[in-house]
């Protein structure tokens, strides 16, 4: 049985949804569990993170920088709360 357009469209925002809150997730675990490797494989190529914090928004000056800051860190822990997408 084939779907409608409609049924489709809803589907692939169903699945876009899961996959923008699987990277969420995966980013929080990477971070929390320092796997800076797993973390630089969640960016694009030409991928940019402008915390605020990293004002020339390149990603391995902001992975870099959150090494610094968490060397020390006992333990890491990002809670994800009120996630719409």
């Amino acid at each position: 049985m084939a779907l409608s357009n409609a049924e489709e469209n809803l589907l692939r925002q169903i699945i876009d949804k899961d996959a923008i809150r699987d990277l969420l997730y995966s980013y929080c675990q990477s971070i929390d569990r320092r796997d800076y490797d797993k973390m630089r494989a969640l960016y694009w190529e030409d991928g940019r993170d402008e915390h605020g914090v990293n004002p020339s928004g390149e990603v391995e000056d902001f992975i870099a920088m959150i090494e610094g800051f968490y060397a020390q860190a006992i333990s890491i822990q990002h809670h994800v709360t009120n996630l719409y997408i």
